[in-house]
């Protein structure tokens, strides 16, 4: 047994991207004296080795390999960046495929077409503002600042499957996973579970399902740390419809958020920056909602729905004509008394978002703010307390 360079394939990857291509490993037998190996972590060690080998040899200008993830056939994938020669790049790749040979593998080193979902499925002008639900939940480790999604309790990944699982019921004529960097063809049964499997092994996991003839497209997509994002954007269907569906899902979560909100969105979106569609008064720190600390006392904007703490609410100005709904737990789901201002349009009309920000008042977050909470967060000076 034996992993080989299925060379063509390799050079055909390469011509169409001669800065970066995708190599995967399709294997076609498993370590006989390991027959519990894990592939990722096999094919991770052996990209790692041959990075350390190629760091040594050509220094600075070496090729590397990063970002391992699975993918649905059952093999690895990972990104070849080709700094260096061409004779360089061609001796990694050899060399992976020798350390995945003493591993115990047998396979094909292979390159990789890229595959994504359609033009349209991410342009504006195809499928209009999506609307998405940005939520942020509690970590297992209330005291981590920035935790990851494997601090995510088993209870919460457990209504990601159920939630994966229901989406999958809407009108679809592809559906797509994500694994960190890399989109495969979902498959075709038991998508819960996947996603899930996705969500535990790599540090992103997302599904897209993409409607050809509606011309629709929904996302989950789970980012760096707890954060999630689910997203609808159609020309066919009600902003009204999916507005409610995403409510549903806020309301049910409500309880288990550090952060939850309901914005006009890019199509697709995969991160927060993609949901705001309009300049924030808050610091650009908060802009990922990284620092808990930070987030549990202030919002970056006001939005026409979102869960806000106890501790928020104390901080508003006047929210008197908004509608506001104790979810348990200190969350509560507070709601302009206009939905249609806020997500019949690709925006809200200035004049609204400008009088949301006044009833908000010091929950927003400022850069004054923001300064104020660092400095209020850095250890004393001892050399300007002894000058004082």
């Amino acid at each position: 047994m034996a992993v080989d360079v299925h060379w063509e394939s390799i050079h055909e990857a390469w011509d169409a991207n001669n800065v970066e291509f995708l190599v995967a490993f399709c294997p076609t037998g498993r370590p006989a004296a390991r027959p519990e190996a894990d592939l990722l972590e096999d094919f991770g060690d052996a990209a790692d080795e041959v990075n350390v080998e190629a760091e040594e040899r050509w220094l600075d200008h070496s090729p590397f390999i990063e970002d391992a993830a699975d993918t649905t056939a059952g093999g690895a994938i990972a990104l070849m960046n080709t700094a260096g020669d061409d004779g360089e790049v061609q001796a990694c790749l050899r060399q992976l495929a020798e350390r995945l040979t003493l591993q115990g593998w047998a396979g094909q080193v292979r390159g990789a077409p890229p595959v994504h979902p359609p033009g349209w499925a991410t342009s504006v002008d195809a499928v209009g503002r999506a609307l998405g639900l940005f939520l942020r939940f509690i970590p297992a480790d209330t005291n981590d600042p920035e935790p990851r999604h494997e601090t995510l309790s088993r209870h919460d990944l457990a209504t990601l499957r159920d939630l994966a699982d229901r989406w999958a019921t809407r009108p679809a004529t592809s559906t797509y996973l994500t694994r960190s960097m890399f989109t495969d063809i979902a498959p075709s049964h038991d998508l819960g579970a996947e996603f899930l499997q996705a969500v535990e092994r790599h540090r992103r996991a997302g599904l897209q399902w993409i409607d050809d003839e509606h011309r629709s497209t929904t996302t989950i997509d789970l980012g760096y740390g707890t954060s999630a994002i689910f997203a609808i954007a159609s020309r066919t269907e009600t902003w009204h419809t999916r507005l409610d569906t995403l409510t549903r899902i806020l309301q049910d979560l409500g309880p288990r958020l550090e952060v939850g909100l309901i914005d006009t969105a890019n199509p697709m979106p995969i991160s927060w920056t993609d949901l705001r569609t309009r300049p924030n008064p808050g610091s650009d720190q908060l802009n990922s909602i990284d620092d808990l600390d930070v987030a549990r006392e202030h919002i970056p904007d006001a939005y026409g729905l979102q869960v806000l703490t106890s501790t928020h609410l104390a901080k508003a100005h006047d929210l008197s004509a908004w509608t506001i709904t104790d979810l348990g737990n200190e969350r509560h789901l507070v709601q302009h008394p206009d939905p249609a201002a806020w997500f019949a349009h690709q925006d809200p009309d200035p004049q609204v978002i400008a009088a949301a920000r006044h009833d908000f008042g010091d929950i927003i977050l400022t850069p004054e703010r923001y300064t104020a909470i660092l400095d209020a967060k850095r250890p004393p000076n001892p050399a300007a307390a002894a000058e004082a």
